[in-house]
């Protein structure tokens, strides 16, 4: 999974394309898509400032993502400080939050990885959303359909990227389906 959050990291893909607005440290332009359709891409200051939410297994391998890909891992909250605090002394990672809410308000931070357990999914990338940050979600986006359809348009009104890791995606075989 590592690789999928790299590669988005390093290519810019699941950060800069439709629907996302400039901010102060971005440029905007517009591209055509095969279709005709115009797409806005938005090309992303050279580091983004990331935090982690969750401290289990799935957040080291996010961790070691964001680093490898060249960008900051600024901050961790867990549903515990000292389950965060320990990630964050294994990873050297500065900020320590004591609530998630706190991680998805602060200002140090750019990109939003969820790393909860399932049923959180959807009322964090809501609140990421509605602060302006982009996010990284661990599958799956919600529990139910209507969580999912709320993040969708959550996501498409504030303009921010996201991106769900499938760490399957460029194997031969699922990229034929």
């Amino acid at each position: 999974i590592w690789s999928i959050v790299h590669r988005a990291y390093k290519q810019r893909s699941n950060f800069g394309w439709t629907r996302c607005k400039p901010t102060a440290s971005s440029q905007r332009r517009d591209h055509h898509s095969r279709s005709g359709i115009v797409e806005k891409k938005v090309i992303m200051k050279s580091k983004l400032r990331a935090g982690i939410i969750g401290a289990g297994f799935i957040a080291k391998v996010h961790a070691r993502a964001i680093r490898n890909s060249g960008n900051e891992l600024v901050a961790i909250a867990s549903s515990t400080p000292e389950s965060a605090a320990s990630v964050a002394e294994s990873f050297g990672i500065q900020k320590v939050f004591n609530t998630w809410q706190e991680l998805v308000e602060s200002p140090e931070v750019d990109v939003v990885h969820i790393c909860t357990p399932n049923e959180l999914h959807a009322e964090i990338a809501i609140a990421a959303a509605k602060a302006n940050k982009h996010i990284v979600c661990e599958k799956p986006i919600s529990v139910n359909l209507e969580e999912a359809i709320e993040v969708e348009a959550t996501v498409d009104a504030s303009g921010v990227g996201f991106a769900v890791p499938f760490a399957y995606r460029f194997y031969p075989i699922v990229r034929e389906m």
